[in-house]
């Protein structure tokens, strides 16, 4: 096992969704396939999988103390994503969810961008920008087809009928392209 990958940065890449630049870094960082599906056996096991079982308990037993603690929310290092610490909020209960990436230092955007997508593109770096920075510039999307862990954001319809979409894991920027015509679609359901 790679000594610097923490279990959060084994049990982040096991569950996101696959990709050729995580499959990359992984592999650069010599982790292997076989860890990854051993941490997410163990993380299911543990109750990762079931939101009522998920407490800030058991996140601090499985992940260890975190890099900093307040009151409603806890912050992780990584190791596998070093410009990233990992956030999980904390609810009065005693429940803990994933609030997702967050960049250690943002970088500064402009206040204003046109909603088209090669200024976009390069505007937001995938795998580095965060929903933070997206909401920032760009507000609430026009609708957010989110679920669990995995983020849909759609921002438009442009004049030619496509919308933006931004896919996020964990609140990671993992792709920004155009779809056609799917906030319209979902305005007449």
């Amino acid at each position: 096992m790679n000594s610097n990958a923490t279990d959060l940065d084994l049990y982040l890449a096991a569950t996101m969704r696959p990709s050729e630049i995580l499959s990359t870094r992984l592999h650069g960082l010599g982790i292997a396939a076989s860890q990854l599906a051993d941490i997410r056996i163990r993380a299911d096991e543990a109750g990762f999988g079931d939101p009522r079982r998920l407490t800030v308990d058991l996140v601090i037993t499985f992940f260890g103390v975190p890099a900093r603690a307040y009151p409603d929310r806890l912050l992780y290092d990584l190791a596998i994503w070093p410009q990233h610490h990992f956030e999980w909020h904390l609810e009065d209960w005693g429940g803990a969810s994933h609030e997702g990436f967050v960049i250690r230092d943002p970088p500064r955007h402009p206040d204003w961008v046109p909603l088209d997508l090669a200024t976009l593109e390069n505007t937001f770096v995938p795998w580095y920008h965060t929903w933070h920075e997206v909401r920032r510039l760009l507000g609430e999307p026009e609708l957010d087809l989110s679920w669990g862990h995995v983020g849909e954001w759609y921002f438009g319809p442009l004049a030619t009928g496509h919308d933006l979409m931004f896919g996020f894991d964990y609140g990671l920027l993992q792709l920004l392209r155009t779809e056609l015509g799917v906030i319209e679609k979902h305005r007449r359901l």
